[in-house]
């Protein structure tokens, strides 16, 4: 039996700046899947992409994992980060 699990990154991994009332700006590559996972590592069969099953109808990297199976993870791109500042994760699942 295979189970899938969707899920939608919203805003992924965002600079949230160094002073009171900065902009936030992301750093991660296609957070929202909504270019189809443009410099993501989505391992098959595992991962996709899916148009339409996200937040509000928009894309949604989605999981397929049968029973007993090794789930192997996405990655992103590298990006740099630096000490002494904030930096915050977003992201929506929904399962199914």
């Amino acid at each position: 039996m295979t189970r899938t699990v969707k899920g939608f990154l919203t805003a992924g991994l965002v600079f949230a700046g160094a002073t009171v009332g900065a902009a936030e700006t992301s750093l991660l590559a296609d957070g929202s899947f909504e270019r189809g996972g443009v410099r993501w590592e989505l391992p098959k069969p595992f991962w996709s992409v899916e148009k339409g099953v996200g937040f509000e109808g928009s894309a949604a990297l989605t999981l397929r994992v049968g029973k007993g199976e090794t789930i192997k993870w996405p990655n992103s791109d590298f990006f740099p980060v630096e000490g002494g500042l904030s930096y915050r994760i977003n992201a929506w699942q929904k399962t199914g």
